[in-house]
C-alpha cells in the first residue's frame, strides 16, 4: 500500500541538504512581520503561521543568503503562500475574481513602489556584480504609508487591495531597487505565467474540467512557483546570470525537469487533500484517471516516473556546457539553487505544519529526506 506514506522511503535524493543559518532568527521576525503589515493575528493564526516554518524553506533553498536577504526572500515566499490560499480557498473558485487579484498583483510589480521610512534608498546603488550584497542591519522590510496614494497606481480595490497588497507592496522594495531592469522584467514574467497557470486552474475547477496527464504537467509547472523561486537565486547571491544563459536550452531543461521533481512530491504528499479540493489538479490524480487504474497504482507510477527524473536532473545537470571563465561561476551558483529548490521542498514539506499532517503518524518520516546517490549515479 503505497498510500500509507511508504512512498516517502524510494524518493531517494542525491542532493545535499542545505539550510541558511538565520533560517530560525527569519521565522521570528517573519511572525512579526506578517502582523504588522497584514494586521492583527490572532492565537491560531501565529500558531499556523510559525509552525508553517516558510522562513526555514527560503533558507533551504538559499543557503546562503544574508540575514537581511532572507528577510526579503521570507516575506515574499509568505506572500506567495497566502495568494495560493486566498486562490485555492474554494472548491468552486470565481475565475473572474482569481484573474482581478492576479491582474493587480502584476500591476503593482510593474510600478516603482515608494519606499517608506527605514527602508533602502532609491539611489543606494546595488552590489557591484559578483558580490554578495552587504548584511545592513539598518535595511528592514517596513510598512508602506497607509494611504492608496503611496503604491499608485492602485489596481481595482475591489480585486487586490488590503493586507495582500500591503505586504508585496513593503516586500518587493529591496529587490525593486537593488536588481536591474532585466532581472526585474525577468521576475515579473516568471509570477505572470504563475498566475496564468492559477487561472486556469481556477477556470478549469469552475467548469468541472479535468486536464490530461500531458495538460497538467505544463500547467503544473506554472502553479509550483517554481520559476518564480529560481528569479530570486540571483538577488540571493548576488551573481547575475545573463538572459541568453538564463534561457538557453539546456538550463531551462535543468529548471523544468527540478521543477517536476518539486512539483511531484507535493502532489505526492498533497494527495488526499487534493483529492478532496484541487478539482483533480493533481499528477496521482491525473494518472489514475487517464489510465484507467486505482489511486493506489497510479502512486506507484508517479513514484517511478519521479525516480527516472531524478536520474535524468542528475545528467542534465552534469551535461550543461561551459559558457566561460567569467560566466561559469554565476552559472555553477544558478544550478546549485535550482537543486536546492528540489531538496529544500522535500526537507521542508516533511518538516512544515503546512504538509506535515499529509503522512499517517506511523509513517511520517524524519526531518529531512535521505541524501543517497541513485543507482547508476555513483
Amino acid at each position: 500500500m503505497y498510500r500509507d506514506g511508504t512512498w516517502v522511503d524510494e524518493l531517494r535524493c542525491p542532493i545535499p541538504a542545505r539550510l541558511c543559518p538565520y533560517a530560525d532568527e527569519v521565522q521570528n521576525w517573519l511572525v512579526d512581520w506578517v502582523e504588522r503589515i497584514g494586521g492583527p493575528l490572532d492565537a491560531e493564526a501565529r500558531v499556523r503561521l510559525a509552525r508553517g516554518g516558510v522562513a526555514r524553506y527560503a533558507g533551504r533553498l538559499y543557503p546562503e543568503a544574508t540575514e537581511v536577504d532572507l528577510q526579503v526572500l521570507a516575506a515574499l515566499f509568505t506572500w506567495f503562500f497566502l495568494l495560493d490560499d486566498a486562490c485555492d480557498a474554494s472548491r468552486r473558485p470565481r475565475p473572474a475574481e482569481v484573474a482581478a487579484l492576479c491582474d493587480g498583483v502584476l500591476r503593482l510589480l510593474r510600478s516603482q513602489p515608494v519606499a517608506a521610512a527605514g527602508t533602502r534608498p532609491a539611489n543606494q546603488p546595488p552590489a557591484a556584480p559578483g558580490t554578495r550584497s552587504p548584511n545592513r542591519p539598518a535595511a528592514r522590510l517596513t510598512s508602506p504609508p497607509p494611504t492608496r496614494s503611496a503604491n499608485q497606481p492602485a489596481p481595482r480595490p475591489e480585486a487586490f487591495d488590503g493586507p495582500l497588497r500591503r505586504m508585496l507592496a513593503d516586500a518587493w522594495q529591496i529587490p525593486y531597487h537593488r536588481m536591474s531592469v532585466s532581472w526585474r522584467n525577468r521576475f515579473v514574467d516568471a509570477v505572470a505565467h504563475h498566475l496564468d497557470g492559477v487561472v486556469i486552474e481556477a477556470t478549469n475547477k469552475a467548469t468541472g474540467r479535468l486536464p490530461s496527464v500531458a495538460e497538467y504537467i505544463a500547467l503544473r509547472r506554472a502553479t509550483s512557483a517554481a520559476y518564480i523561486s529560481y528569479a530570486l537565486i540571483e538577488f540571493a547571491t548576488g551573481l547575475p546570470v545573463p538572459d541568453a544563459i538564463y534561457h538557453h536550452p539546456a538550463v531551462r531543461e535543468v529548471a523544468a525537469t527540478a521543477n517536476d521533481l518539486l512539483s511531484w512530491f507535493n502532489d505526492l504528499l498533497s494527495l488526499d487533500r487534493d483529492a478532496a479540493t484541487s478539482g483533480g489538479h493533481n499528477l496521482v490524480l491525473a494518472v489514475a484517471r487517464e489510465d484507467g487504474i486505482p489511486i493506489e497504482a497510479a502512486v506507484r507510477v508517479v513514484v517511478r516516473r519521479w525516480q527516472r527524473s531524478m536520474r535524468r536532473f542528475v545528467e542534465l545537470r552534469e551535461a550543461v556546457p561551459s559558457f566561460g571563465p567569467a560566466l561559469d561561476g554565476p552559472l555553477h551558483e544558478y544550478l546549485e539553487g535550482v537543486a536546492n529548490s528540489v531538496r529544500g521542498t522535500m526537507d521542508w514539506s516533511l518538516e512544515s505544519g503546512r504538509y506535515r499532517n499529509a503522512l499517517p503518524a506511523t509513517r511520517r518520516p524524519g526531518p529531512v529526506v535521505r541524501a543517497e546517490r541513485l543507482p547508476g549515479n555513483a
